[in-house]
């Protein structure tokens, strides 16, 4: 049976929110890009070219990039800071990157 009454019109109102990420005013990171940091947990790592592994602790490199920022936006990276070390492996000179916590590392 067809009712006479006018059809209701349903509206639903889709709400898109922005995702929680939080502006990144630097001021939230112990150190800066370009900061001259030294290794200070005993860490051990196995990428490093032409040394099966090496130990970091001691060794001092500079903070080349914050890895939890991404365009402005915080984001929960484990291992916050991509740093650079030099160091000589059988008496070549060799450049790598590390990740390392803001609590392995200070200001050197």
């Amino acid at each position: 049976m067809i009712s006479s009454k006018p059809a209701m019109a349903i509206s639903c109102a889709l709400r898109v929110a922005q995702a929680p990420f939080k502006a990144a005013d630097n001021g939230q990171f112990a150190f800066a890009e370009g900061a001259k940091v030294r290794v200070k947990d005993a860490i051990k790592v196995y990428h490093v070219p032409k040394t099966p592994e090496l130990e970091l602790q001691g060794l001092e490199g500079t903070v080349k990039k914050i890895a939890a920022l991404h365009k402005g936006a915080v984001l929960s990276a484990n291992l916050q800071y991509r740093v650079q070390f030099q160091t000589s492996v059988g008496g070549n000179d060799v450049k790598f990157f590390a990740h390392l916590a803001e609590d392995e590392i200070e200001a050197a």
